[in-house]
């Protein structure tokens, strides 16, 4: 497993979970809750081709790599769900899309793994329950 981690994320605190994962064909939203602040946050991918939600006890090959101490969102360069899925002879995005970066959001219980071209962009939530539209730092900010 080759990644690392996206500096604009290393400031949220240990206890981030996974409260709500959206995706439609422009955005892909995942929204994070800290449970000993109340803080909640955005993670927003524009043009996401696929989302994956599962259990972080059903990811092992990611720890230690992206465990929590080393951040929360990471850039996937290797050995992720993308070379997973490549073994299967059905997954075109191999081809149509072989250079698709990969993306992984850490939570205490569930993990997301994004594919999208667009780096993703952090965003507080306004509103407890909101999406966010408060301002946003994004990797390319970071660049």
């Amino acid at each position: 497993m080759q990644s690392e981690a996206l500096a604009p994320f290393s400031t949220l605190p240990a206890d981030v979970q996974i409260d709500e994962v959206r995706f439609t064909p422009r955005e892909t939203n995942v929204t994070l809750e800290s449970p000993s602040t109340g803080a909640r946050w955005r993670v927003r991918f524009y043009g996401a081709s696929g989302v994956r939600v599962l259990d972080e006890g059903d990811l092992l090959e990611f720890w230690p790599a992206c465990s929590t101490p080393a951040g929360r969102v990471f850039r996937i360069h290797s050995g992720g769900w993308r070379d997973q899925e490549a073994q299967r002879g059905g997954f075109l995005m191999q081809h149509t899309q072989p250079g698709i970066p990969e993306y992984f959001v850490t939570g205490d219980n569930e993990c997301v793994s994004v594919f999208s071209h667009e780096p993703p962009e952090l965003c507080p939530c306004t509103e407890p329950g909101s999406q966010g539209e408060g301002s946003s730092a994004s990797t390319r900010d970071a660049a």
